[in-house]
């Protein structure tokens, strides 16, 4: 799969300020890098979602790339696996896996820059990228949906890696992740 060197990150601000968490991560990067973005209460649910994102960078090596879950809202937007069979008050993590697995035998991407914004419990980026579309901003919320925009100003894709199911806790007890945590208005960016 090449030489391309792709650490994964989960970074966390208690404080609720995730932006520059995640820039220190980007600029940790050697100029030929890339970083797997998780969110703390996200897992993976096979054992080969390396070789999936591996294979989508060989295939795209100049795109970013999210995937599917299960909690991410309507059911059909494009990283829900709603609109198939796992619902979104499922949390038993056998499941999940079993889900995984049945969605890994699809090794298809699909270009997804123009649908609706990205729900940010994974993604997938090289350092050359985030050079191009400037740091992230302070905030918690709405940074996935800032990134999305700025890769579409900047004139780059966003690719689904669509057997790639992450199952994402996000709120299931009612609770928010981080009290207090910033939002960033990423309508802004869209000026």
């Amino acid at each position: 799969m090449g030489s391309t060197s792709l650490t994964t990150f989960i970074p966390y601000a208690a404080d609720g300020n995730l932006g520059p968490a995640w820039n220190s991560v980007f600029k940790s990067l050697p100029a030929d890098g890339w970083a797997a973005i998780l969110d703390h209460d996200a897992m993976f649910t096979t054992s080969i979602w390396y070789k999936q994102i591996m294979r989508a960078i060989a295939q795209y090596p100049d795109g970013t790339f999210s995937c599917t879950s299960n909690r991410i809202g309507q059911e059909s937007r494009w990283q829900s696996v709603n609109r198939y069979d796992m619902t979104g008050d499922e949390h038993d993590i056998r499941e999940h896996r079993v889900h995984g697995a049945m969605m890994a035998k699809d090794d298809s991407i699909t270009d997804v820059t123009d649908k609706e914004l990205m729900a940010g419990m994974f993604f997938a980026m090289s350092a050359k990228t985030y050079d191009k579309i400037g740091p992230f901003p302070n905030g918690l919320r709405g940074l996935d949906n800032t990134l999305h925009v700025r890769l579409r100003k900047k004139g780059l894709k966003l690719y689904c890696i669509n057997g790639l199911y992450v199952y994402h806790w996000y709120r299931a007890d009612g609770q928010n992740a981080v009290a207090g945590s910033l939002v960033h208005n990423w309508m802004n960016e869209c000026q």
